[in-house]
């Protein structure tokens, strides 16, 4: 339930490699500034919610696309280090007429390192999970 500021660029180095800009120690030291203020829903909501996204994986819709419900886990990754993840740990899917099939999932590494990834607009869900794979091993193989 605490306040996440998304981090796009974690330092800046020169050429002889000393860090010039670091943008995660000021996001860091703001964070920090902020004290309790950090925390934006309850614990227990936050618990509640997590809770149900895992669900949606575990029991819900992504549950056959998963590969949860027969035991084969397709979101099964291994990263280039050898550590294996059982992915997504939670998720929301959605279909429209407009979007297509639509997919967002959040994964954690051993490290404690959140990810999230989304995908939009596939024609149909075999194809929307293939995109996903694709997309979390790319972002747990970098």
């Amino acid at each position: 339930g605490k306040e996440v500021t998304p981090m796009a660029i974690r330092t800046v180095e020169n050429r002889r490699g000393s860090i010039v800009i670091n943008p995660e120690r000021e996001i860091r030291e703001a964070q920090q500034k902020k004290g309790d203020a950090i925390q934006i829903i309850t614990p227990q909501t936050a618990f509640i919610m997590t809770s149900l996204l895992q669900n949606t994986v575990t029991m819900g819709t992504l549950a056959k696309g998963s590969g949860y419900y027969y035991n084969t886990y397709k979101f099964k990754y291994k990263d280039s280090s050898g550590n294996y993840y059982s992915l997504p740990a939670g998720g929301k899917t959605g279909t429209t007429g407009g979007a297509g099939h639509c997919l967002i999932v959040l994964c954690k590494d051993t490290s404690g390192n959140s990810y999230i990834s989304c995908v939009m607009g596939t024609p149909d869900t075999d194809t929307l999970y293939a995109h996903q794979k694709e997309l979390m091993s790319l972002i747990l193989n970098s």
